[in-house]
């Protein structure tokens, strides 16, 4: 059976669509329920992780119009910004992209992950201006005093991610570890969420793709296609929302053994157009093979 998004759309609209969570789906299978494309239209599906494939774009104003010309570095809370790419600052605005994996020059534990949580909860941020003549102020800022505030990202929400070990003779640090890794295979970790990750319940991306809508770190946002690296064996997605609405819980930074990481979430509706999307909504965690790699 198959039926298109618009058909779906009006079965909400109409306030007969059946919605499920990839888990309850997966629990009507193992109870032995055999559930066919027109007994749900819609399942819901979530992941939250460590996704280092995350920046922020922020813009708003730290001086008066005119007062510099051009900010040669920006630091937030001593997060390192990147200035541009339209600079705007002969206006007292800036422009910034800020990379989710970088730390502050003054504590190497606290990442852009701290920092977007820290934004998120209303805090004040400090931001230190270099500016092109090497003079420099400070300001203090909050979510509230930015017009544009975007999390970007670039590849996010892989259908199934890895485990990992150390095949060396010593211990290693690595983003997959929270310590150092122990060596000769002696430990294992794992990322990923099996079975109600988005991805995996439309590994063909059918009806995932550019302008479904989304929460990311719940707040609304857009898929715009899949992401950096994605390939057909290991698909991923790449996705934007308003840091406005965003939840702190949701989110957050995390320190491993090679430095601070950024935490996102993913909600996801997935509609149920075909049959072959709901076969891959039915597999369970069992079923999904999970690739082993050394660091």
């Amino acid at each position: 059976m198959e039926q298109s998004i618009e058909q779906i759309n009006r079965k909400i609209e109409k306030g007969d669509a059946v919605v499920l969570t990839a888990q309850q789906v997966c629990d009507l299978v193992d109870s032995g329920e055999d559930i066919r494309a027109e007994d749900v239209d819609v399942v819901t599906a979530a992941t939250r992780a460590i996704m280092s494939g995350t920046y922020a774009i922020l813009s708003f104003p730290v001086e008066s119009s005119h007062s510099f010309l051009r900010a040669k570095e920006v630091y937030m809370n001593g997060v390192p910004a990147h200035v541009g790419p339209c600079p705007n600052e002969r206006l007292g605005i800036l422009d910034l992209m800020l990379f989710g994996t970088d730390h502050s020059v003054n504590d190497s534990r606290y990442g852009a992950g701290h920092l977007f949580r820290d934004l998120a909860e209303r805090m004040s941020v400090e931001v230190k201006v270099v500016t092109d003549k090497g003079d420099s102020f400070k300001t203090k800022v909050t979510l509230d005093d930015m017009p544009y505030a975007m999390l970007y990202g670039t590849r996010h929400a892989f259908k199934n991610y890895s485990a990992f070990v150390n095949t060396s003779d010593e211990p290693a640090a690595s983003i997959f570890h929270a310590m150092e890794f122990g060596p000769k295979l002696t430990e294992a970790t794992i990322s990923g969420c099996g079975q109600i990750n988005p991805v995996k319940n439309d590994p063909l991306l059918e009806s995932l793709g550019i302008g479904t809508r989304m929460l990311m770190n719940g707040s609304e946002g857009f898929i715009m296609g899949s992401g950096t690296r994605s390939s057909v064996e290991k698909p991923n997605l790449t996705a934007f929302a308003d840091m406005h609405g965003m939840n702190p819980e949701y989110m957050g930074g995390f320190f491993t053994s090679a430095g601070p990481e950024c935490i996102v979430s993913w909600a996801v509706p997935v509609p149920v157009t075909s049959d072959s999307v709901l076969e891959s909504i039915k597999e369970r965690d069992r079923q999904l093979k999970m690739p082993v790699m050394a660091v």
